[in-house]
């Protein structure tokens, strides 16, 4: 988990020193590493779920791929809990970082777009009919999730509605009129 660690640190906040690792799942099939086996560059991918003890709690989740020649490349997800593999995050966040912007202009503030970041994120709620985990993805089903967007020393918490699309990816629902500014003080990470 050298890895991890150096992948936390290069994502700013604190160094970790050490990494405890409380979950490993399969990802194979998370698109990216789906599509990098079958093209012949990926043995496997797993999600991992660790926490750094001497820097806080907060849990934080990394993919780990392994590449033909056996090499472990490693990628910082996220901070917190959330449902959506790597692939849907990163689909997701350009629509995150959006409305969080539209937010932002609503209440008279308005910057640079490039230097947001991805707070502690956390599941809002999941639905009765809410498919397994199956090699990293969804089938059946809906969730959300708050998303807290740093942007230009505040935070605006965005909720994401996610739709399982039952060929491993989702739907999501980002509502205008649910994204929230947070005050001043209110750091989410």
């Amino acid at each position: 988990m050298e890895a991890a660690m150096v992948a936390q640190k290069r994502s700013g906040g604190c160094a970790p020193t050490s990494t405890v690792v409380d979950s490993v799942v399969p990802a194979t099939s998370v698109k990216f590493v789906f599509q990098g086996i079958v093209a012949g560059q990926l043995k496997n991918g797993w999600t991992v779920t660790a926490h750094h003890p001497n820097c806080d709690a907060t849990p934080v989740r990394y993919t780990i791929s392994e590449d033909s020649a056996g090499a472990l490349t490693t990628i910082r997800t996220n901070r917190g809990l959330s449902l959506a593999n790597e692939s849907l995050i990163g689909d997701t966040w350009p629509l995150a970082v959006l409305q969080a912007t539209a937010t932002a202009k609503r209440n008279a503030f308005a910057c640079d777009l490039n230097g947001a970041s991805l707070g502690v994120t956390r599941v809002a709620k999941e639905e009765p009919s809410l498919g397994a985990d199956v090699y990293g993805v969804r089938y059946a089903g809906s969730w959300s999730e708050v998303w807290p967007i740093e942007l230009c020393g505040r935070t605006i918490e965005v909720t994401v509605r996610f739709t399982a699309d039952g060929d491993g990816g989702a739907y999501t629902d980002l509502k205008g009129t649910e994204a929230k500014l947070l005050p001043p003080a209110t750091k989410v990470s």
